[in-house]
């Protein structure tokens, strides 16, 4: 590839995978550098989509490598309105949302890309550590009531909640 040219489709490609590596290494900063040098390149309309998850991921690299998470949140935002329901946008935009501390937000963007994609790997890893709120057993009783906790966590002893792992797995995530 010369540096006056604009890089091929696979080349496109192999530049993110490449990013989507380091940012699963948590090698936040190097894969920022390659996703700002991706995301300078001009993309057609047919590649809309694939611009909008570069500035999605882009977002989670530059707030978790600088602590810009102003940043970071506007530009995985911009990812997130051009592309709509994206599992990967949601996941890296409620990633941030957690590190800001505002779950409310975080827990809206995991159930919005579960729409997108029930079993997003990412995204079921997040529910699982974050935890789900299951109706009270005596729904005419405050939550925080002495039966409800108890008839609750006994329920949940007996009948844990499962999410399915993505990819055939056979195992399930399961609640604590």
């Amino acid at each position: 590839m010369d540096t006056d040219q604009t890089p091929s489709a696979a080349e496109k490609q192999a530049m993110f995978e490449r990013a989507r590596e380091l940012c699963a290494q948590r090698r936040y900063y190097q894969a920022a550098e390659l996703l700002r040098a991706l995301d300078q390149y001009p993309v057609g309309p047919a590649q809309q989509d694939f611009a909008a998850v570069v500035q999605s991921y882009l977002g989670l690299a530059v707030a978790r490598s600088v602590g810009d998470y102003g940043e970071g949140e506007r530009l995985a935002q911009a990812g997130l309105a051009s592309k709509g329901y994206h599992a990967d946008a949601c996941h890296n935009l409620a990633l941030i949302h957690l590190d800001r501390r505002d779950r409310q937000k975080a827990v809206a963007l995991i159930w919005r890309g579960l729409k997108a994609n029930p079993r997003h790997h990412g995204l079921l890893l997040l529910v699982k550590s974050l935890g789900v709120r299951r109706q009270p057993p005596l729904a005419f009783l405050g939550r925080s009531h002495p039966f409800n906790v108890w008839l609750g966590r006994l329920r949940n002893r007996l009948f844990p909640q499962r999410v399915p792992l993505p990819s055939g797995d056979s195992d399930s995530l399961f609640f604590e």
